[in-house]
């Protein structure tokens, strides 16, 4: 059961994810974009890691799109450093 708190971050959550779909739809990438950095900023500042990790994949999608690919990979380094997210190798025979 959520608390009040968790409950008030779902709805924005939710918000932002219709938001994100409402938006991209329309063509409207730069609304979309602060959208994902208002997220974005929402969730660090309660430690999420699943909220942060999907604004900032989207955040990077976004700067690609505009050619902008240093604040991209920036943003994707930290955004995989902070969310733990880490590249599977292959394993080969040793």
């Amino acid at each position: 059961m959520l608390d009040a708190k968790n409950a008030g971050f779902e709805e924005v959550c939710r918000a932002a994810q219709m938001g994100r779909s409402l938006l991209r739809d329309q063509g409207r990438i730069a609304e979309m974009y602060e959208l994902m950095r208002q997220w974005y900023a929402a969730a660090e500042l309660r430690g999420d890691l699943r909220i942060l990790d999907e604004s900032s994949r989207e955040m990077v999608w976004i700067l690609e799109g505009w050619g902008r690919y240093d604040e991209a990979r920036r943003l994707d380094y930290h955004r995989v450093a902070e969310c733990g997210e880490q590249m599977l190798l292959p394993l080969g025979d040793f």
